[in-house]
């Protein structure tokens, strides 16, 4: 999930468990230097918690690759990222040659995992293209300026002329939906959300989003809708199998 809007935006009375945490990128090496030793963890435990078991997800790993020039000479990647009113983070291991990159910022706009694929590129010595712009800051000025649908007007006429500029990618407008749920818009939410499924209609996540957010709206027939949907793209997604079964159960008491 990725897609972020600038810290002076949200409130931050609400950090959650990421509130009591502080380190730096020296320390995060450390630690990750650790990880090849048996220091923190023994060989068995190691290899549980770095084998993907749902999709592309290990135990908190994201288990993935990362396309060098040749798109047939893959990097493998473990990395999670995070985000909290304004802040993103992003770690990514690459064990075959015991890189780390740390992405710790403060902005939150940075497209972090085109940073992160550049720096890929660049320690293996390939050329690289510069990150391209989040979307997110732009299409939020535009909504506190105007309204949601000027917004989404925007965001189609700069897919269409400025594509090699901004990401538009999923992650981008699945986290901004987020965002704006957690500001209390859940109107906007809904609608990005719903932007998000007619831009990628394959994806089990964004129409998953979109139940979520129905949901918190109180338009559980929707919701349910959107969460049928989702199951049927991936038939693997418990929270979808798990909410369905409590709205179904609902509807017939």
């Amino acid at each position: 999930m990725e897609g972020y809007v600038n810290a002076n935006y949200l409130d931050m009375s609400l950090p959650y468990a990421a509130g009591s945490i502080y380190s730096t990128v020296e320390d995060l090496y450390l630690w990750d230097q650790a990880l090849y030793t048996d220091k923190l963890l023994n060989k068995k435990n190691k290899a549980l918690m770095f084998t993907p078991f749902l999709s592309n997800y290990a135990y908190g790993w994201r288990v993935t690759d990362i396309e060098l020039n040749d798109p047939t000479n893959k990097i493998k990647a473990l990395g999670h990222g995070g985000v909290i009113n304004g802040f993103k983070a992003l770690i990514t291991r690459l064990t075959q040659d015991r890189h780390m990159i740390v992405q710790l910022n403060n902005t939150g706009g940075a497209a972090l995992n085109e940073m992160r694929n550049a720096i890929t590129k660049i320690l293996y010595g390939e050329t690289f293209d510069p990150p391209k712009k989040s979307i997110v800051n732009v299409l939020y000025d535009t909504m506190t300026e105007k309204d949601i649908s000027a917004a989404i007007s925007l965001y189609h006429h700069l897919k269409e002329s400025k594509p090699n500029e901004y990401i538009f990618g999923e992650r981008q407008l699945n986290t901004f939906g987020y965002q704006l749920l957690e500001l209390n818009k859940i109107a906007e939410a809904i609608e990005i959300m719903k932007l998000n499924t007619l831009e990628h209609p394959e994806s089990s996540n964004a129409f998953d989003s979109l139940g979520e957010v129905y949901l918190a709206n109180n338009q559980k027939t929707l919701s349910l809708k959107s969460y049928k949907k989702s199951l049927q793209l991936d038939p693997n997604n418990t929270n979808a199998v798990e909410i369905i079964k409590k709205l179904e159960s609902e509807q017939s008491d």
